[in-house]
């Protein structure tokens, strides 16, 4: 039989439209029943199922279901966070106050609740979608089925988040409070980097730290080397957001000594957001620089006073000592250390001078005085004290030291007097050789009755200036 093309063409179509129906009619009949969980009367027994429902998809729209599907999840998401609600701080406030005899910024922080907290670990369960309003439209279905023990570890980690958050705002306050802004810039990034903190709560830090450094005196102190040992120079690099007379104390342990200003150099005016290095390139000329006393002299842990001031201050406590200020009134030093911290325009800074933490390396086995090359056993017992006050250890893999003093009376035709003049020499003994570790000379007016008082006095000094020989690395084994 013969058909004409266009009834071909009907045919055809026909054809099609049947084909696509039996193809739907198919997928309608193959579509998974609704879960229980997806119906709206479903109420879960443990009460850890959280379901988040999508709005009305066009079903026409490329991609329709994926997006319907990837909304729900969303709100199912943004469900299980409110129900891990925790108190989060959101907000500060700040104000000057005197506490203790020291002027200072008080800082304080409310909190408040934010349900939309970020959860790490979380999967999606189950996801069901259904064409609603005779197949025009899409709605999707999200589950979050959370077991108990997931539930604990996310309350734990949200709680130990939460104590972290409190800690390093805690800190923040502190820093900004004693004037140290490098340190509070540091908490703030590390807040910054929490997942959970208020973004409400980060913007006001960021304008209290801006209010803060614009209102006070903001100074940074960095250390030339992490720590220090026996006559290294001590150096420090500064800088301000404002213009400050700046004065540098060290306390050693002994002495406190002023190192800047100093009496060769009186400059200590520091401009807003320049560096400034102590010692300067003129203190260094002029040999205005501080070494740090050796351990063993100090009698506790050394420091470093910075005084800031708007105005210029007056130090009289101090007084010139060679290269330095040395306070001389500890008195009125904290005086001046008490009236700084009362004043707004005015700052005191204390940071600890870090020491190495290193052993000498050196112990003594033996030890043995000669007199006139003769043995002096009258003494030993006197100069092992001498070794032990210093801080020498004993031990068997130690040196074999040997103390040789030489004296003898000769007439001073210049002092017209005898004179009692004698040296020392210090040798170690080490695997049979012979290392001659220091050398001394002594003089005084000859009196034979005071001869053993000068032996000691030089055994004495020849202990201490081996420790400071050994601190210092000259002498190591």
């Amino acid at each position: 039989m013969l058909m004409s093309k266009k009834a071909v063409l009907v045919s055809l179509a026909a054809l099609g439209c049947l084909l696509n129906s039996a193809t739907s009619l198919q997928a309608d009949e193959s579509s998974p029943e609704k879960p229980d969980w997806a119906k709206s009367n479903y109420r879960a027994d443990s009460g850890l199922d959280f379901i988040g429902l999508s709005q009305l998809w066009v079903s026409g729209l490329a991609q329709a279901e994926a997006k319907s599907i990837t909304e729900a999840c969303t709100n199912g998401l943004g469900k299980v966070s409110e129900y891990f609600s925790v108190e989060i701080a959101s907000k500060s406030t700040s104000s000057q106050v005197v506490v203790d005899d020291e002027f200072q910024g008080q800082f304080s922080v409310k909190t408040d609740k934010l349900s939309r907290i970020n959860l790490t670990g979380i999967s999606v369960t189950a996801s069901y979608s259904e064409r609603v309003q005779d197949a025009s439209y899409i709605q999707s279905y999200c589950l979050y089925r959370l077991s108990r023990s997931q539930v604990n570890e996310i309350k734990n980690d949200l709680a130990k988040e939460a104590a972290e958050i409190q800690t390093l705002i805690t800190k923040f306050g502190a820093d900004l409070n004693s004037g140290n802004i490098a340190q509070a810039k540091i908490k703030l990034a590390l807040l910054k980097g929490k997942k959970n903190i208020s973004p409400v709560l980060i913007a006001e830090l960021d304008a209290l730290l801006t209010e803060f450094v614009k209102n006070n005196i903001a100074i940074d102190l960095v250390f030339a080397q992490h720590s220090f040992s026996a006559n290294d120079i001590v150096s420090v690099q500064m800088k301000s957001n404002q213009n400050v007379f700046v004065y540098l104390f060290v306390d050693d342990g002994r002495y406190t000594n002023m190192i800047l200003p100093t009496p060769a150099y009186g400059f200590n005016l520091i401009k807003q957001d320049e560096a400034m290095t102590v010692p300067t390139s003129e203190q260094k000329k002029k040999g205005n620089i501080y070494k740090l006393a050796t351990p063993n002299q100090a009698q506790k842990s050394p420091q470093v006073f910075l005084v800031a001031s708007k105005q210029r201050l007056q130090t009289g406590f101090a007084k010139p000592a060679f290269n330095r200020f040395l306070v001389n009134d500890a008195l009125k030093f904290n005086d001046f250390l008490a009236s700084c911290r009362l004043m707004q325009d005015c700052i005191v800074n204390q940071y600890p001078l870090m020491l190495e933490q290193s052993t000498t390396n050196f112990s003594v086995q033996s030890y043995a005085l000669f007199v006139n090359r003769q043995p002096y056993d009258d003494h030993n017992q006197n100069l092992k004290a001498n070794l032990v006050e210093q801080g020498f250890k004993f031990d068997k893999k130690g040196l074999n030291l040997k103390f040789f003093i030489n004296h003898k009376k000769v007439f001073s035709n210049k002092l017209e007097a005898d004179m009692f003049v004698a040296e020392l020499r210090l040798v170690s003994t080490l695997n049979s050789q012979n290392q001659t570790l220091l050398k001394m000379r002594f003089n005084t007016l000859y009196d034979v009755g005071r001869t053993d008082f000068y032996i000691e006095s030089m055994l004495k000094k020849a202990t201490k200036k081996l420790m400071n020989k050994v601190e210092s690395g000259e002498i190591s084994y």
